[in-house]
């Protein structure tokens, strides 16, 4: 093997560095757990999105008090 993946090995081994799968690079342990925050807010971010719009939707298709108004 050569000495950059030696190396990273023995980074990995010690808990230096960890495997990102998705994006598919190692990072130091506080920068990966940044990663994977950032990437779990990101989702919630867009799942609250598709819920708030499939609420406006049946919101504006739900006959009712709203005409009254």
């Amino acid at each position: 093997m050569s000495k950059i993946g030696n190396y990273v090995l023995e980074k990995v081994e010690d808990g230096t560095l960890e495997y990102d799968d998705s994006k598919h690079e190692y990072l130091p342990p506080d920068t990966f757990t940044l990663v994977e925050q950032i990437e779990y807010l990101e989702w919630q971010i867009r799942s609250s999105q598709s819920t708030l719009r499939a609420l406006k939707a049946e919101y504006n298709t739900t006959p009712g008090e709203k005409d009254e108004m």
